[in-house]
């Protein structure tokens, strides 16, 4: 990439973005309350515009939350099918 004069760099896993001091001290990781009270870190909004800042509203729905709903309009299944599929562990 190099000697092609290809710009590149390494990419960062999760884990490597929570470690890294520049992301923290750009406050680019920020922390929301989910559904069961913990605090769950996430990638803050990149760009960062000074007039039209974006935000994170929600960390997102709980594991699960909208199973049912996909299950039944997408792939045409019943209410009790879905239970059936619970019952066997397949879906929690």
């Amino acid at each position: 990439m190099t000697s092609h004069r290809v710009p590149s760099g390494r990419v960062y896993s999760a884990l490597d973005a929570l470690q890294d001091e520049q992301y923290r001290e750009r406050d680019m990781i920020v922390r929301m309350m989910s559904g069961r009270g913990r605090l769950v870190p996430m990638p803050g909004v990149v760009p960062r515009f000074s007039r039209t800042p974006g935000s994170i509203r929600s960390p997102g729905p709980a594991l699960g939350a909208d199973t049912d709903a996909v299950l039944q309009s997408l792939a045409g299944l019943s209410g009790d099918q879905i239970d059936q599929f619970r019952s066997d562990q397949v879906i929690r």
